[in-house]
This record gives structure tokens, C-alpha cells and sequence, in this order.
């Protein structure tokens, strides 16, 4: 059975020829009723010349400046995407096959609105940095390395509210209340992304996806509290022991520990607060420098 509208958006960084995109098209095609794809080109000279490509459904060419991130690159084009559900790769298009797109709709034939594609095999630092980000976070808002994922078209409107506020599509997904789900790859990434910007992301993903200026202050201060209250466990050990502790030096100990506690807690109280306040007040800039549409040569 055909899928009703299909929007397919992938990022052109200069690994994909107009074969990859023929086939994908054509794939496409034998999936859907109708279909489009979202090409968005961080740079002018690619190997993919989109005037000479023969096509089933229509190619969007979303240009962008050079200084936008990745997730930035995403939003512009599902932002574009008409599709009822809309393809979000991120991974090399020799990767796609017909089998995986049917996949991965089965599961939307179930209800789930967002079905993220995770390919297993992963470096030893990229494990870690997703254990540190998910290591606050409830199970069922754990954030993935996703290469693949569907949205059903009340995921993506959903998406783009949030994403208006917090531009980390990883964070924004997890934190979406819609159904989920996730296809498991036992294979290895194929990335195109600068090992650069993947490290700025990382570091990114781990400050934000942890909530960083909440949990970190939070933190020290429950340690803080405990440091003051072994002091004075110890003072009073050291007395029923020693029958003496050292002269004024558990007291000043325990009312600094004290002290920096509370102050760490209001750090955090102060530190949420303004962290709601930026995001009612912030608004995404659009990266778009310019939009081409190609109409489809093929019936």
C-alpha cells in the first residue's frame, strides 16, 4: 500500500552525486502516492547539479549561510515540507533503501508520530556523551542519536513551535509529548558532518539536554549540605574518641558548607527562572539565503 504525501529532507555537503538523488526519488515514488524532496545546500558548488536531474516529484533547494549550525539547516527545510510525514536524514543517501522507508511507515500505520532510526554501532566518546546527557533525564525522554527520523505532520507543527524556543531538535524531540518510537541499525553511521561542529554540538547537547545551569547547582548544593553534616559527624566522633576537636575549625567548616548550600539553591531557583524567561522571549532566526523550486520531469 502507497503513503499519501511524502517529504524526504536531507543536507547536501558534497558526498552525494544526482544518481543518489535519482534513486532516491524513484524510491520514493514506489512508496507514495505523492512525494517531494528538501535539499539544503550549505555551500553553492556541490556534486549534484539540480537542473539536469530527471524526477518524480518536485526538488526544493534551500540555500543556506555558511554560518548556521546543522539542526538550524534541518528547520528550514521541515519548516518547507508539505508532506503528511517528512523524512529528516542525516547520514549519507547510499544509506536509504526502499526497505528501510517502508520501515519506518509501518510504524507510523501504529500511531507513533516520531520514529527515530539508530544505527548501533557507535565510538566508546559518543556513548559517553550520551550517557552524561540522558543521565538527569526521565527514561522516556532520553535523547538519541538519531540518523533518521519520521514526523507525522502533527509532530512537525508541534516541533516547530518548540524549536522557535530551543533550536536543539535532539532536545526538543525527547521533550515532545507524542507517541515514539525507535528502529534499531546494526551498522555504522555514515556522517558528513565536520568532526569540528560535531564536537561544538556534543558539547552543546550535553549542556542543554542536562539541563546544566539547574541540575549543576543543585548538585554542589546537596553536596554542600552533606560536607556540613559530616563535619559534623566527624566533630562529634572526634569527641566521644579524642574527647576534644579542633578549636573553632568545625564550627567556621559546617556554617560555610551551610552557607554555599543555600546559596547554591538559590542559584538554581534564579538560574530556572531566567531560563524561562529567555525562551518566552527568543525567536529563531531563519538561515535561508535563498529558495529553489524544481518542478518534476517525470509523470
Amino acid at each position: 500500500m502507497k503513503h499519501a504525501y511524502l517529504s524526504f529532507v536531507f543536507i547536501d555537503s558534497g558526498d552525494s552525486s544526482d544518481t543518489d538523488v535519482e534513486l532516491l526519488d524513484l524510491m520514493l515514488h514506489s512508496v507514495a502516492v505523492r512525494h517531494e524532496i528538501l535539499m539544503v545546500k550549505a555551500k553553492q558548488q556541490t556534486n549534484i547539479d539540480e537542473s539536469k536531474l530527471e524526477l518524480y516529484g518536485p526538488l526544493t533547494v534551500i540555500y543556506i549561510t555558511a554560518s548556521a549550525t546543522q539542526d538550524e539547516m534541518i528547520l528550514s527545510a521541515l519548516g518547507r515540507a508539505v508532506g503528511d510525514f517528512v523524512f529528516s536524514w542525516q547520514s549519507s543517501l547510499e544509506q536509504v533503501t526502499r526497505e528501510l522507508l517502508v520501515a519506518c511507515l509501518e510504524k507510523t500505520d501504529k500511531g507513533d508520530q516520531i520514529i527515530e532510526l539508530v544505527f548501533n554501532k557507535r565510538s566508546s566518546t559518543i556513548k559517553l556523551a550520551y550517557f552524561l546527557t540522558n543521565v538527569l533525564r526521565k527514561s522516556e525522554r532520553h535523547i538519541q542519536r538519531s540518523n533518521c527520523v519520521v514526523y507525522s505532520r502533527f509532530a512537525i507543527e508541534k516541533l516547530l513551535q518548540y524549536a522557535t524556543y530551543d533550536p536543539q531538535l535532539r532536545i526538543v524531540r525527547a521533550e515532545l509529548p507524542v507517541r515514539k518510537s525507535t528502529i534499531e541499525m546494526n551498522e555504522k553511521m555514515s556522517t558528513n558532518v565536520p568532526l569540528g561542529r560535531r564536537v561544538l554540538d556534543m558539547a552543546a547537547l550535553i549542556g542543554k539536554g542536562r539541563k546544566l545551569g539547574t541540575a549543576i547547582p543543585l548538585v554542589f548544593s546537596v553536596f554542600s549540605a552533606f560536607l556540613g553534616l559530616g563535619i559534623m559527624l566527624y566533630s562529634l566522633i572526634a569527641l566521644l574518641i579524642k574527647d576534644s576537636t579542633p578549636e573553632g575549625w568545625t564550627t567556621l567548616m559546617m556554617i560555610i558548607g551551610m552557607n554555599f548550600a543555600v546559596v547554591m539553591f538559590n542559584l538554581t531557583l534564579i538560574w530556572s527562572r531566567l531560563e524561562s524567561i529567555s525562551k518566552s522571549v527568543a525567536t529563531r532566526v531563519d538561515m535561508t539565503s535563498s529558495v529553489n523550486v524544481i518542478s518534476p520531469s517525470k509523470q
